[in-house]
Formats: C-alpha cells, structure tokens, sequence
C-alpha cells in the first residue's frame, strides 16, 4: 500500500532525501552577473517532505521544489545550505537513480548516492539572497515593447529543462516587471526567471531583394 504525504513514515537516522541530477542541472545557474558572492552556490533546503534547489546570477534563476515520493521516508534531517557550485557536478545518466541521501558530516554533508559512492561537501558559511521576493506573483502576457531576453539565457532555460525532462519551455510575459518566468509542461514544481534588458525600440522592413 502507497503511503500519503501525510502517513509517511519517518526514517531512523537523522537523514534526508536529494536528487542529485536536479543539484547538477540547476548549478549551471550559478554565477556572479550582479549581486553576492553566495550566488556561486545552490540553495539547498530540505524540509520533512522534499527539498526546494534555487540557483541564481543576478540576471537569471531556477529553482524546482522535489517532494518525496509516495511511501518515502520523511526527511529527518533538515535545514539551509549553500552548496558551492564546483561541487554539483554529479554525473548522473538518464537511466540512472539520481536519488541520494544526505547527512552531517564532520561539520559538513556526507552524501551517499544510490550505487554506494560517498560524496563529502564543505558548504559555504555565506548569506543568500532573498530569492523569494524576485518572483513574480503573477503574470498578464503582454510583453514590455522595449524589452529583450539575452539569448544566452534563453539556452540555459532548454538545457535546464532537457537535462530534467521538465517538457515543452513557455515564457510568462507581464507588462508590470522585467522580470520573465519561464515554466515547464511536464512539472508545475520548476521554473526559470529572466530578468529581461531594456532596449530601444527598433523598427524594421524587409529589403529591396527579398521578393
């Protein structure tokens, strides 16, 4: 019998559950365009039932919340982490397990992934920005006129999604922020934003040549 959300049995040592394949995918989001040093890490945040992954570099961000699965052990081991980005590079195939569970070690977090290997990861002690207050609340899709998304981040948003097989990418306009969402068909839990740059307007007309 599946257990709910709510009947999940809690495990017996003081451990949690991560996706490894998610931690890899979404530090390619890391970076320092503006703001704090922190951003060259990923925002790890477990709680009882899943754990949220939150990536950023001043102009761009990903996060994506991995509850547990049904009948999984609820997380005993919770918390906040910055998770320096050099040390997200775990290479998991698609048919792999990404799944791994994370514990204290020696002042740091000890990971162990599903074919035994051990991962020992020194996080890093600095403040994250308050990513929370960046997204918004809602959208109207109407673009601003004199706004264009960088194309380099554009990228990223595809790989993000063809790495987690997040499906089809759309962009959430709103003529009330430069800031664009971008969401994923196969997985409401995940989203990107842009923060899109300002431009003048230009006007164009097809050439003379172009019969």
């Amino acid at each position: 019998m599946e257990l709910s959300d709510t009947d999940t049995a809690v495990r017996s040592d003081i451990s949690a559950t991560i996706d490894l394949r998610t931690l890899s995918a979404i530090s390619k989001f890391c970076g320092v365009v503006s703001g704090s040093l922190a951003m060259l890490c990923v925002l790890l945040q477990i709680d009882e039932q899943g754990t949220t992954y939150v990536a950023m570099n001043g102009h761009a961000m990903a996060a994506r919340r991995v509850n547990l699965r049904p009948g999984e052990l609820r997380n005993t081991f919770t918390g906040r982490w910055l998770i320096p980005a050099e040390a997200c590079g775990f290479k998991v195939l698609s048919g792999d397990n990404p799944y791994a569970d994370v514990s204290q070690h020696d002042g740091g977090l000890r990971i162990v992934d599903a074919r035994g290997r051990k991962f020992y990861i020194e996080p890093d002690t600095g403040t994250y920005p308050d990513w929370v207050q960046v997204v918004p609340r809602s959208t109207d899709g109407v673009p601003k006129r004199d706004e264009r998304i960088n194309p380099a981040y554009l990228v990223a948003v595809e790989q993000f999604a063809k790495r987690l097989g997040l499906g089809r990418v759309t962009a959430c306009w709103n003529s009330e922020s430069r800031t664009v969402p971008f969401v994923f068909s196969e997985d409401a839990n995940a989203f990107c934003l842009i923060a899109a740059m300002r431009q003048d307007v230009v006007e164009w007309s097809v050439p003379e040549w172009v019969r």
